[in-house]
């Protein structure tokens, strides 16, 4: 399944992650930049013909957020007024209110390890999203890689789904593709730079499934 990127998108997030970056912890590692655009920000200008201020990793993080959570919420809309095509204004957003499937952006200080909350019944699942954020894909070349969580992440937060996205160039277009799988599916391994958990991408499920899921219970 192909996650649009809309230029709305982009500029809402390069604004964000402008913002963000100055309250942000930099962490350590080579895949984490704070001063100079990656292979993949530099992909966006090009195909958006756009010219980013964002500098940082922090942006294709918080592009695949917005890029997902909208795609979720017109899944959710176009599954509800199919359902219910007579249904009100009102009546539309009260459904869509009390479904309860929030994203919680955080800026000016730390999150708690998850970017949305879905709740079903009295259970909160909390899901983070994480992204290769240097690296523009092609084809399947992704299902080499992991969801990979690190390990002081893993011990500190109680998200329950985590959600990995990869920007792939597909013919003429850029889109993101996702995978997802439970936090206690994941598997502790210590041959990376940082020990974590992590499980192979051909592995995990695709973000299909959880949003089938997602809008089953929707409607």
């Amino acid at each position: 399944m192909n996650i649009p990127i809309t230029f709305e998108e982009v500029k809402s997030a390069d604004y964000l992650a402008t913002l963000r970056e100055n309250y942000e912890y930099r962490r350590s590692g080579i895949k984490y930049n704070y001063d100079k655009k990656a292979d993949s920000n530099l992909c966006i200008e090009n195909h958006f013909d756009i010219e980013l201020v964002s500098k940082s990793n922090i942006f294709m993080g918080l592009l695949f957020e917005l890029s997902l959570y909208d795609f979720i919420t017109k899944k959710l809309k176009d599954a509800i007024i199919n359902k219910l095509p007579n249904i009100s204004d009102k009546e539309f957003s009260e459904k869509m209110i009390n479904f309860k499937f929030s994203y919680n952006m955080n800026i000016g200080d730390f999150d708690n390890g998850y970017d949305y909350i879905w709740k079903v019944k009295e259970k909160l699942y909390k899901i983070d999203c994480k992204v290769y954020a240097n690296e523009v894909f092609s084809d399947s070349t992704y299902e080499k890689y992991n969801i990979l969580v690190d390990e002081r992440q893993y011990n500190s937060s109680n998200t329950d789904i985590y959600i990995q996205g990869f920007l792939v160039s597909e013919k003429d277009n850029l889109v993101f593709r996702a995978f997802f799988e439970k936090k206690e599916n994941l598997r502790y391994s210590d041959k990376f730079p940082q020990a974590g958990y992590c499980k192979k991408i051909e592995k995990c499920k695709p973000i299909v499934d959880l949003i089938n899921h997602i809008i089953k219970f929707a409607i």
